[in-house]
């Protein structure tokens, strides 16, 4: 990517960073002292802290988290955000305050969500304008609203990214884009079980219409014979294969003040 294309993200970043601020708010106000009015957050907390001290102390027992003793895997009782914990983890490590780590992680997911969203609608419609008004509905859309202290559904990030190689596929069909296309959904697994799955039924189902309506581009002779050459070599035994007002999250905040 181009320095001047990076410098113009960056700006986009930092707009959706300030729409942020000011459509949660007050959180950034108490970004290190409450979390919205609910024990999830909470929850969401221990969750991140208890991934970066198993990974460092005895990542085979990463699952067998210390609640609900003496029941197994219990982490995996809820959505683990491995992924999330993963990032986060430095950050315990250093004994940063857990509460402003979380609300940043926090907010953070949804000025990635708006910049994602940028991205897709930009590489589709080329105006700028329009693309920060896709990317202000994907993040602050009221859905996002009504499950303000569930940590995981905010992190969808990852779709606008997976949208944008899906489109690379149909156009160019190259092994690249597909190999992003599986980490970037991995991602998404790892970062939200619940929206990668709501992620993969979706992108399963365009990929259908889109091959069905005869969008997929033709293989290149490469891809053909490369295609040709593993099915003769098969063995012959195998197949072939108004919401926000309803859904206020700050009644009276908990501190930790």
């Amino acid at each position: 990517m181009a320095p001047k294309t990076w410098r113009k993200d960056i700006i986009v970043i930092l707009i959706f960073a300030g729409l942020t601020a000011v459509v949660t708010y007050p959180q950034v106000r108490w970004i290190g002292t409450r979390v919205p009015y609910s024990s999830d957050p909470y929850f969401s907390i221990w969750r991140l802290a208890w991934v970066g001290h198993a990974i460092v102390t005895n990542p085979g027992e990463l699952f067998h988290a210390n609640i609900f003793y003496p029941a197994p895997s219990t982490l995996g009782y809820s959505d683990a955000m491995l992924l999330p914990g993963i990032v986060t983890a430095p950050f315990f490590w250093a004994e940063i305050n857990p509460i402003l780590i979380y609300n940043v992680a926090f907010l953070s997911a949804f000025a990635l969500s708006g910049w994602t969203m940028f991205r897709l609608a930009r590489s589709l419609t080329a105006s700028v304008p329009a693309s920060i008004v896709a990317g202000i509905i994907f993040a602050f859309t009221p859905y996002r609203f009504c499950h303000y202290m569930h940590f995981e559904l905010q992190l969808v990030f990852w779709v606008p990214v997976a949208l944008v190689l899906v489109h690379r596929l149909i156009e160019q069909a190259r092994i690249r884009d597909g190999v992003l296309l599986g980490l970037t959904m991995a991602a998404q697994v790892f970062s939200s079980i619940y929206m990668g799955l709501f992620a993969i039924v979706y992108l399963a189902s365009l990929s259908i219409a889109a091959a069905g309506s005869g969008a997929w581009p033709p293989l290149p002779p490469r891809a053909r014979s490369l295609r040709l050459h593993s099915w003769r070599h098969m063995p012959a035994n195998t197949g072939r294969p108004s919401a926000w007002s309803a859904c206020d999250p700050w009644p009276p905040s908990r501190s930790t003040a």
